[in-house]
């Protein structure tokens, strides 16, 4: 831990970067996350300019990558894009490519999310997200208030009926009490 932080360090600076940070492709991470899905093909072709075709490669690889995107510099990502171009756009120069702008950074985004199935986390699916976390946690507080010995069954039947607990765990207990909690 640092001496003028009063945070705790799980993490070293190198695993921040490894978890969060751009991916840094071999060779072989290039040929499999720079490939392009006919539908992933179909939107990069769309792209109305090349720099932005090259940026939606980079942001698709770096997306199956990681599930996540990334604001980055240009001289950052000068080997992706190199790579990208001799790929995808062979008669293209790397110093044609420009930095894409917000806007058009936030409509590529847009665009891998709904290739991917994914969406964005806006204030109604928050809203859902919380409303789900409070019913589950009635759920979770109804199978765990009374851990008296008279409830275990009951308990371990509520357990099981929401996944709480493996097949492989259930097996370790006696085939009396296996019996007992499975559901009516």
């Amino acid at each position: 831990m640092a001496a003028d932080s009063r945070r705790l360090l799980f993490l070293t600076a190198s695993e921040v970067d490894d978890l969060y940070g751009l991916p840094r492709f071999t060779e072989d991470d290039r040929l499999l996350y720079f490939d392009l899905s006919p539908a992933e093909r179909k939107a990069v072709y769309g792209m109305h300019t090349t720099s932005a075709a090259v940026h939606l490669v980079l942001q698709l690889g770096y997306f199956k990558a990681k599930r996540r995107f990334f604001v980055y510099e240009h001289a950052a990502v000068l080997d992706g894009l190199q790579y990208i171009l001799l790929r995808y756009f062979p008669e293209r120069d790397l110093n044609t490519v420009k930095p894409l702008s917000k806007p058009t950074r936030l409509d590529q985004q847009e665009i891998v999310l709904d290739l991917f199935g994914y969406r964005l986390c806006d204030a109604a699916a928050r809203a859902e997200l919380s409303r789900m976390v409070r019913e589950r946690d009635k759920e979770m507080d109804q199978i765990f208030e009374t851990l008296r010995r008279s409830a275990a069954l009951r308990c371990l039947m509520m357990m099981r009926s929401h996944a709480l607990v493996t097949e492989e765990e259930l097996r370790s207990l006696s085939a009396e009490v296996q019996r007992a909690s499975e559901s009516p």
